[in-house]
């Protein structure tokens, strides 16, 4: 009997997660597979846009990340940032990987992004500097 109660608030916390959407997600499922499919049929002018994105350095599977910092600094004063550049860059390579496993299925784009994000989640200790709030607010979108 003393298990029902636990066991129904479970029930409920995992019926409302499944409706739940983050907000700082950037794309619905459904956004997803609009994409996918337009590509999928090379309906322009998303294709044409997609070509490009598959271009970039970051969406290609030859994306040159060598590996993560433990400390990433983002200040006013120049002098003071470290690893910024790596950092902006590897995030912007994880996410634009993703996107093209999503959008491809070729399973090689989620592994590399997949190593990306490992390698920092592994290493990242400190994130801080004079524009922390700033710096954090800059990959939302």
């Amino acid at each position: 009997m003393y298990f029902i109660q636990p066991l129904l608030i479970c029930l409920a916390l995992a019926t409302s997660a499944l409706s739940w959407v983050h907000p700082g997600i950037l794309h619905s499922t459904a956004d997803l597979t609009r994409v996918k499919n337009l590509v999928a049929a090379e309906t322009q002018p998303w294709y044409e846009a997609y070509q490009a994105f598959a271009a970039d350095s970051h969406s290609s599977l030859s994306y040159s990340f060598t590996s993560a910092c433990p400390v990433v600094t983002r200040d006013k004063t120049a002098s003071l940032i470290v690893c910024m550049d790596q950092f902006a860059s590897d995030s912007v390579a994880a996410r634009q990987l993703a996107l093209m496993w999503t959008i491809t299925g070729t399973e090689s784009y989620a592994t590399k992004a997949t190593t990306i994000l490992s390698s920092w989640g592994s290493t990242l200790e400190v994130l801080n500097g004079s524009s922390l709030l700033t710096f954090l607010l800059d990959f939302l979108y």
